[in-house]
C-alpha cells in the first residue's frame, strides 16, 4: 500500500482508483531522478511529454514534502 501511495504522489483518490483497476499516473525512481535534471535536458523534456507539466509540478511538490518530513524525523 505504501508503494502505491509513493508512486501516485500521495494522492489518496489515485490510490483508490489504482486499487480499483483504473488508470492513474504512476512514478518510478528513475523518473524522480530525471526530475532533478535541468529543464532543458532530454530526460526532463521526455517527462514533460509523458506526464505533462501539471503532473510534474504535483510530483515535485510531493517529493519536497516527503524530503522535508524525512529531514525533520532525522533531527
Amino acid at each position: 500500500m505504501t508503494d502505491v501511495f509513493m508512486k501516485v504522489s500521495g494522492d489518496i483518490q489515485a490510490v483508490k482508483d489504482h486499487l480499483a483497476g483504473k488508470n492513474v499516473t504512476l512514478w518510478s525512481y528513475l523518473e524522480d531522478i530525471a526530475l532533478s535534471m535541468p529543464e532543458n535536458s532530454s530526460e526532463y523534456r521526455c517527462l514533460v511529454g509523458q506526464k505533462g507539466r501539471e503532473e510534474i509540478e504535483k510530483r515535485k511538490y510531493f517529493l519536497l514534502r516527503v524530503n522535508t518530513q524525512s529531514d525533520k524525523n532525522e533531527n
